[in-house]
């Protein structure tokens, strides 16, 4: 059974709303960088590699972490403390960065950015 499987059955939810829950973290995730490097949001939010830099990180930091501390706990404990303990793990990732990958971004966006327009 894949990590996510196995979350979504202890937590009782559907795989729709994990993706939910995953995606708002990576947007306030992104909101901090973004703020703090000084990239465009959309930039962030769009490049793919980023995406998937974050999704890879999630997965290691939050879904295996998760599991490996209370994964005897799935189906004996209350779905509403297990949700908040993982959700301690996705706020953990919030301190971890690609710092050359975040370089990259920049450098793409003044690329784009300053296009000259023909006259």
């Amino acid at each position: 059974m894949t990590t996510t499987k196995q979350i979504t059955n202890a937590l009782g939810i559907t795989y729709w709303v994990y993706d939910y829950i995953r995606e708002c973290f990576f947007l306030e995730w992104c909101k901090k960088y973004s703020y703090e490097q000084r990239i465009q949001l959309y930039r962030m939010m769009t490049h793919a590699g980023l995406r998937n830099w974050y999704q890879d990180s999630w997965h290691e930091s939050v879904e295996k972490k998760f599991i490996r501390d209370y994964g005897d706990f799935f189906g004996k404990s209350d779905k509403g403390t297990l949700e908040r303990i993982m959700y301690e793990y996705a706020v953990n990732l919030a301190d971890y960065y690609p710092q050359p990958l975040l370089n990259l971004i920049k450098d793409e966006s003044k690329l784009n950015d300053h296009v000259p327009v023909q006259s």
